[in-house]
């Protein structure tokens, strides 16, 4: 259902962008099917992004949300070719997925990084989520 949505945002989008070509009056016509398009594809992966966090931890929605005007910040650095804003959102989404992984880390969520060479990989976190809610909740079972 959701990809049927978002690609019938995607053509309606289109549409009004090609329309716009045929249309002399309305010139927001061009801009509003690109935006029609942009947030047909992103708006989906910033829920997800969101409702992932949210998954892992509790407060991990807040990075997840924050994802979405990191990227809106990027996109509009590269199109204003500013440097210094490019660096800042590259940064901020850096800060911002590194934050996933801190907070699956303390959320208990098994994670590992694998390198391809040599086939090594970090253990970021071993933890069995069940149990850490356990302990959060206050109550303790043999062997925790």
């Amino acid at each position: 259902m959701l990809l049927i949505v978002m690609g019938a945002g995607v053509v309606l989008g289109m549409l009004l962008g090609f329309g716009s070509d045929f249309v002399e009056d309305p010139e927001w016509l061009g801009t509003a099917g690109g935006v029609l398009v942009v947030a047909s594809l992103l708006a989906p992966l910033w829920a997800a992004a969101v409702l992932g966090g949210y998954a892992i931890h509790r407060f991990g929605w807040i990075p997840g949300f924050l994802l979405g005007p990191a990227v809106a910040n990027l996109v509009l650095a590269v199109v204003a070719g500013e440097t210094w804003w490019v660096a800042a959102g590259v940064g901020a989404l850096t800060v911002l997925v590194l934050s996933f992984f801190v907070l699956g880390g303390a959320g208990g969520v098994p994670m590992w990084l694998t390198f391809p060479l040599g086939r090594r990989s970090v253990t970021i976190s071993e933890g069995d989520p069940e149990r850490r809610a356990r302990q959060q909740r206050g109550r303790r079972e043999p062997g925790d």
